[in-house]
Parts: C-alpha cells; sequence; structure tokens
C-alpha cells in the first residue's frame, strides 16, 4: 500500500481486522502492523500463535522475522511497556522529559506541559481528580399496575405549524412503556395541568408517582394543586443531569428520530404526524418489556387497518374472553416488570 494517502490507515486495518477475524479481541490484539498474540501459558500461547499465523498465510501476507518477537513476557507497543502486571511508560520516552532543556520561552513551556501532562497517570505524586467517582445505577423499582408510576417531559421549541403548535409533552409508563403525547402552543403551566388532567387521569387513573425536570411549568401551583387532588407524589429530577430521567429523554430521541422521517421540508406539520409516530411506537415490540406498550396496557394485541383489509382469525368469541383477557394482561405485566428489572441488573454492572 503506497504511503501518503490519507485513507491508507483505516484501509489497512480493516483488511486486518478481516484477516484476524474471530481472533481478535479473543486471543490477540491488532493494531494496524502490530500484533500481539497472548494466552496464559506457553502451551496456549504457540497454540494461539499457529491460528494466527495460519490467518496471515492464508491471507498472502508475509512477515519480516526481524521485527518479530516470540515468548515474550514484557513488550514494547505504542510507546508503552506492557506486562502481566500492567502498563508503564518507555523509559526512552520519558528520558525526554528528564533530559528536557530548560524552556526559555512560552512555546518551549507549552511543550514541556504537554509532555508531562501525556505521562501524568503513571506520575504516583500527581494531584487526585477534583470530582468525586461515578457512583453505581440506582435503578427505580417498575410498578406493579400500569399509570401508577409516569414521567413527563417537554420538547421544544420545534418550528411553528401551522396549527400555531410549538411544543411536545410526553407523558411514558415506567412499567408498559405506553407513551402519550399532545402538541402544545405554549409551555405554559395551564397547558401541562390540561394535560395531566385529560389525557393521563381522565383516561387512565390518577399517577402515585410522576418524575419530571424542574422545569418552571412542572414547578407550578397549578400542577402542585392537581398532585395533592389526585394524591400523587412529585419527583424532580437532578438539576442539568437529563439522565436521571432516561426513560423520557430516550424516548424524546426516538421521536424526534421518527418525526424526522415523515416531516415536511418546511418542517411545520410535525403536529398532525406526532398521533402516528405515537401510534407506531405504543403499537411497536419492546426490546426491555418483550412485548409492546398496547398489549401491556389493554391486554391485547392493537388492530392496525391493515388487520381490518385482510381476513385473521380472532379468539375473541370465547365465553370467558374477559376472564382470559385479565389473566393474559397480568401475567404480561409480570413478565414485563422481570425483564425490566433483569435489564436494570445489567447496566448497574
Amino acid at each position: 500500500m503506497p504511503f501518503g494517502l490519507c485513507n491508507a490507515p483505516a484501509t489497512f486495518e480493516q483488511m486486518m481486522d478481516t484477516v484476524l477475524r474471530g481472533l481478535k479481541w479473543n486471543i490477540c490484539l491488532c493494531y494496524l502492523d502490530d500484533i500481539i498474540v497472548y494466552a496464559p501459558n506457553f502451551q496456549e500461547h504457540k497454540r494461539r500463535l499457529r491460528k494466527v499465523l495460519k490467518c496471515i498465510q492464508e491471507a498472502g501476507l508475509t512477515l519480516n522475522s526481524n521485527k518479530c518477537s516470540f515468548g515474550k513476557k514484557k513488550l514494547t507497543i505504542l510507546g508503552h511497556l506492557v506486562d502481566e502486571h500492567g502498563i508503564y511508560p518507555d523509559p526512552q520516552k520519558t528520558a525526554a522529559v528528564t533530559k528536557f532543556p530548560v524552556p526559555e520561552n512560552v512555546s518551549d513551556v507549552r511543550s514541556f506541559l504537554g509532555l508531562c501532562s501525556y505521562y501524568r497517570r503513571e506520575c504516583q505524586r500527581r494531584k487526585s481528580p477534583p470530582q468525586l467517582p461515578s457512583g453505581q445505577f440506582h435503578p427505580i423499582k417498575p410498578p406493579d399496575i400500569p399509570f401508577n408510576k409516569i414521567r413527563v417531559d417537554l420538547l421544544g421549541r420545534f418550528p411553528l405549524t401551522r396549527n400555531g403548535n410549538r411544543w411536545i409533552i410526553a407523558c411514558t409508563d415506567y412499567l408498559t412503556r405506553f407513551t402519550v403525547t399532545k402538541a402544545l402552543p405554549t409551555a405554559e403551566a395551564t397547558e401541562i395541568a390540561k394535560f395531566l388532567v385529560e389525557e393521563i387521569i381522565l383516561k387512565h387513573g390518577a399517577p402515585r408517582e410522576m418524575i419530571s425536570d424542574r422545569g418552571r411549568s412542572f414547578l407550578s401551583n397549578l400542577v402542585k394543586d392537581i398532585n395533592q387532588l389526585c394524591q400523587t407524589s412529585h419527583l424532580l429530577t437532578t438539576a442539568y443531569h437529563p439522565q436521571t430521567n432516561g426513560l423520557t429523554e430516550r424516548f424524546n430521541k426516538t421521536l424526534a428520530d421518527m418525526l424526522s422521517m415523515y416531516v415536511d421540508v418546511e418542517q411545520r406539520n410535525w403536529d398532525t404526524i406526532l398521533p402516528f409516530v405515537t401510534f407506531a411506537y405504543n403499537s411497536a415490540k419492546q426490546d426491555t418489556t418483550g412485548f409492546s406498550p398496547f398489549f401491556l396496557v389493554h391486554g391485547r394485541d392493537i388492530v392496525t387497518p391493515l388487520d381490518v383489509i385482510l381476513p385473521h382469525d380472532t379468539e375473541n368469541h370465547a365465553d370467558n374472553y374477559v376472564q382470559q383477557l385479565i389473566t393474559r394482561a397480568e401475567e404480561a405485566r409480570q413478565l414485563a416488570k422481570l425483564h425490566i428489572l433483569d435489564a436494570q441488573a445489567v447496566d448497574t454492572v
């Protein structure tokens, strides 16, 4: 491969990944033309080395024996010494620090500080980081029934639509992932309160817990009065940490991606598309729960226009259909809760 091409390193690395497919990260490491074969003992090292050399030979590549080392317990790679105990700076590199001439101008000082900064993690006397290390995640336990715990968030501002809307409010149920959205002209407290009463409380019941950010509209007296009347506990996320309301924030990204696929050039029809993309989201199977949000809420699969057009068999005529519906919904919700707990356990590791 000729030198000087800007894409040459990436192309060569892609070729090496293809040659060592299935072996890289399992028995060897590779960075461009540097290949490291590691193993817990010498016998295993020879076995793995044969595999790597066989792949290189089958690809029609050759190795320079003068640049190869075998059976090493310590080696120099990418400017560092590596052995079974860890990574250390190369003495040849650190010698440049110890023998660095006395800086005589600003440019020399900057060069010296940059050189020292590169090896600061190996310095035992360096200053400790001022911030505390990140702690473990504390997952929120999912509820037992739908809309017992909800998360609410505002999205905007969006381009002004023909109907005069600029904002989207989204409410996600923590158990079923069922989401209710609505386009709003403003982000005032009256609009938030109207949405909570008409779209959530009157259709799904009063929630026991509501999680939101510290937006001015959510902290208004009107929203507080509604929560107090419904005996809803209002939990607030940490300021400037949207990840504490991750369920809603993740839906916000998904919703924005879905709207971007169908919005017109002027981006003034997103409010008319909003109910359709929300319908598609609620009817799709969730990886976390293993069910669609609609099924977990209603206990049955959603009936789409395509289901009406095409003939299909239904089991809704059984005498005990109501009991079957209740039993099936309860079993699905318990499974969804277990799946959510399993996913949270993986995230906290």
